[in-house]
Parts: C-alpha cells; sequence; structure tokens
C-alpha cells in the first residue's frame, strides 16, 4: 500500500487474465501475492492506491501491445480542428459517475488508437455487484472473502469470454469529482493502464457503489474481448 499524495490516498486494484489460466505479473505484484485487504474509513478528499495488474496471453500468442501514439505527429490540416469529446457533466449520482468512467476509459483509448469499448449490460450488473459486494463484507480485493475472482463469476452467468480483466478502486472525493480521481489513478499505475488500453478488450462494465458510513465510492471495472 503506498501514498499517491497528501491530498488523498486512491485504493486500486488491476487484474487481467485469460481463461483458465492464472496470472502473472505486469509490472506489479501479481494478484495471488496481494493478501485481502479491509477497508478502513477515509476522510473526504482521500483515497487510496495499492495493488496492481496481472496478465497472461493465451496460449502461443504474445501479450497484446499497448498502442502508443507515433512520434511526430502530422498536424492536422489548417481549419480542421482535432475531434473534441463531448463534455459529460459532473456526476450527480452513481449512474452518472459509472457514465463518466466509461466515456474518459474510451477517451484514452482514443488517444492511443485503440478501439472504443461497448458497454455491456452483463458486465455492468457485474461490475456493480463486485463493488457492491466489497462495501457489504468490508474488504478490498479480486478475490472474494469466499475465494471467488471475477472470472469465476463470468463463468457461473454463462457469459462467453476469452480474456477478461478487473480494476478496481475507491475514494471519497466528492461526487463532482470521485469518478475522475479514480481513473486518474489507474491511468497512472501500469497494470490498471494496461486494462484500459488492452486491445484485445471490445467491452466493459462499469458499476459504482456507495459506503454509507463515510461517503467512500467503490468502482470496478470488468473488461472482456
Amino acid at each position: 500500500m503506498r501514498h499517491v499524495n497528501r491530498v488523498g490516498l486512491v485504493a486500486l486494484g488491476g487484474l487481467l487474465l485469460v481463461s483458465g489460466c492464472g496470472g502473472v505479473p505486469f509490472g506489479m505484484l501479481p494478484e495471488s501475492m496481494t493478501p485481502p485487504i479491509t477497508t478502513n474509513p477515509i476522510a473526504p478528499g482521500e483515497d487510496w492506491a495499492g495493488g496492481g495488474g496481472a496478465y497472461q496471453p493465451a496460449p502461443g500468442r504474445s501479450p497484446a501491445p499497448v498502442v502508443t501514439p507515433s512520434p511526430g505527429r502530422t498536424p492536422s490540416p489548417v481549419g480542421t480542428p482535432d475531434p473534441v469529446a463531448t463534455p459529460i457533466p459532473p456526476a450527480n449520482d452513481l449512474a452518472g459517475a459509472e457514465a463518466i468512467v466509461f466515456q474518459q476509459t474510451n477517451e484514452e483509448r482514443a488517444k492511443v488508437g485503440a478501439k472504443a469499448l461497448a458497454s455491456d449490460p452483463q458486465l455492468n450488473a457485474l461490475a456493480r455487484s463486485r463493488s457492491e459486494d466489497m462495501v457489504k463484507r468490508n474488504y478490498f480485493d479480486h478475490v472474494t472473502p469466499d475465494g471467488k475472482k471475477v472470472f469465476d463469476m463470468l463463468k457461473e452467468m454463462g457469459f462467453a469470454y476469452s480474456t477478461a480483466g478487473e480494476n478496481i478502486a475507491y475514494n471519497s472525493y466528492p461526487l463532482s469529482q470521485s469518478p475522475q480521481r479514480a481513473m486518474t489513478a489507474w491511468m497512472n499505475s501500469s497494470g490498471h493502464k494496461a486494462n484500459i488500453l488492452n486491445t484485445r478488450f471490445g467491452r466493459i462494465g462499469v458499476g459504482a457503489y456507495k459506503r454509507s458510513s463515510d461517503g467512500a465510492i467503490f468502482y470496478t471495472q470488468v473488461f472482456t474481448n
């Protein structure tokens, strides 16, 4: 667990796995080496950072490259401005916070030329249930207290996939800032950023849940091909 800044701490966790395989480290400790974290109340304006992403390609395949912008980009012709993302209002409820995370995820992908992810209703429901479960059972981990991972849950749902990933975070910033803070923290972490920009993913679910005791908001992203 490490402090990101004195303004606050963001709790993060990122995991990527190909169906049927164990995770290996992607720039951070493997998920299997990260102990469960019991969350504690945090003051307004605080967030926490810890954990990281894990990645394993399908057998016989190289890891998906993280797309980076080409150096020396040719300027747009005079009079033709670069596309500007449609602004989204500050969140005033959890659905709005989820919408911001979804939009900003695709904005980050667009910056490096990666295809936009499609919002999937089943993955949204799973992501919300993951955030709610962490709040109600007071833990912060990719593994539930009864030993299940998001990959197990996808299989139980009968959801067809070959590659999947998960990012988690929580913070206590005001709702108008909270989703942006979660995204910034993920993008400043190599493992979480790799999940967000992974070119093998095509679908995403986003779920947010608020803890009533201190107002902390928990976020989950679930990715699949």
